[in-house]
């Protein structure tokens, strides 16, 4: 939380050395109650290797939201290396989404994560232009859904992570 507010990342090594001494973690590397933490923190400290590695033999988390998360991870490590290569794991999780909104269509949240994955291929103005496109023809969701969720999720995803 103090690195959120303050932005300084000796925060995030202090709770990575933490980490690296977790028995949990030790043990069972990403499992179900500290997934999410432990994604954010090895994002936030660009340990993409890392990341990818304990994904790849991770199990236990949803498997939708392990490939989502694999695929972004693989996108951050290669965009500024090699971008094309980058924009396949985009391409890959976009189909996923497709897929998973095609025969769950009501799945709201599958909106917020489809939304996000065009964002790192087309930038925040260009999602927040197709939320507007989609807010314009599919009046299935609210307002607040629109703006306040989807919207205000692409408007503070931190810019360091998108393509220059």
């Amino acid at each position: 939380m103090q690195y959120f507010q303050t932005k300084d990342k000796k925060y995030l090594d202090v709770a990575y050395e933490q980490l690296k001494y977790n028995k949990d973690f030790v043990e069972k590397g990403l499992s179900g109650k500290n997934s999410l933490p432990i994604v954010s923190l090895l994002l936030n400290l660009k340990k993409y290797d890392e990341l990818e590695e304990l994904l790849i033999k991770n199990k236990s988390i949803n498997e939708y939201s392990r490939l989502n998360t694999l695929n972004t991870t693989r996108y951050l490590k290669f965009k500024d290396k090699d971008l094309p290569k980058a924009k396949l794991y985009i391409a890959e999780s976009l189909k996923m989404i497709k897929d998973t909104i095609d025969k769950k269509p009501n799945d709201s949240l599958r909106y917020a994560d489809y939304f996000s994955m065009r964002m790192f291929l087309v930038g925040k103005k260009g999602a927040l232009k197709e939320v507007d496109s989609m807010k314009a023809v599919n009046k299935r969701y609210s307002d607040i859904f629109y703006d306040a969720i989807l919207k205000d999720a692409i408007e503070s995803y931190p810019d360091e992570y998108l393509p220059k």
